[in-house]
């Protein structure tokens, strides 16, 4: 199990893979390379927040 108190990251920054519909909502799908994490944003949602590379999901322990 995950340490909730250990941060974790992704160490590369997120890639747009593609745009799709779901339902009346267009989706950014983007993928991280250094795990292959894909996740999905409405377009309207995509911020630096949102493709921060800090993530509960991260593939690695924050260095430092």
């Amino acid at each position: 199990m995950t340490d909730p108190t250990r941060k974790r990251w992704h160490p590369q920054p997120a890639e747009e893979l593609r745009s799709t519909m779901h339902g009346s909502e267009l989706m950014e799908i983007y993928e991280f390379p250094c795990c292959g994490k894909q996740f999905g944003l409405n377009e309207k949602d995509v911020n630096s927040e949102t493709l921060s590379q800090v993530r509960p999901d991260g593939c690695e322990d924050l260095p430092g």
